[in-house]
């Protein structure tokens, strides 16, 4: 996601990335909150926001207990808060996978760059 300070003095944003399961067998959140990163920008900056998500991450226990990755549709969607999503991409898991409990990752790795 691209963010830019269109105002006349020094900001901050809190760029947030959620996905949600289209088809859950489970009950789940409509969204998650899986990654967010907070950007500095000047008067006039715009920086570029990168996530990068683990398969992990879209875990959660299933009908016998076990923590999987369900297969399915799922979609991430980016904004500045669960209320004000900017962008959003849809994706499909093509296999349900069991995940160790100590194999989950719960952090995502972002990356802010000058978007020059």
């Amino acid at each position: 996601m691209t963010v830019e300070n269109v105002g006349d003095v020094s900001g901050r944003d809190v760029v947030q990335l959620y996905v949600g399961a289209g088809n859950p067998d489970q009950a789940r959140p409509v969204q998650e909150l899986v990654g967010f990163e907070r950007v500095a920008l000047d008067p006039g900056e715009t920086a570029r926001v990168a996530f990068e998500v683990d398969a992990t991450q879209l875990a959660y226990r299933d009908r016998d207990m076990d923590l999987a990755v369900e297969a399915g549709p799922y979609e991430f969607r980016v904004g500045h808060s669960a209320a004000d999503i900017a962008d959003a991409a849809a994706f499909e898991v093509t296999g349900t996978k069991e995940v160790p409990a100590n194999g989950r990752t719960y952090f995502t790795e972002t990356r802010v760059a000058d978007d020059a």
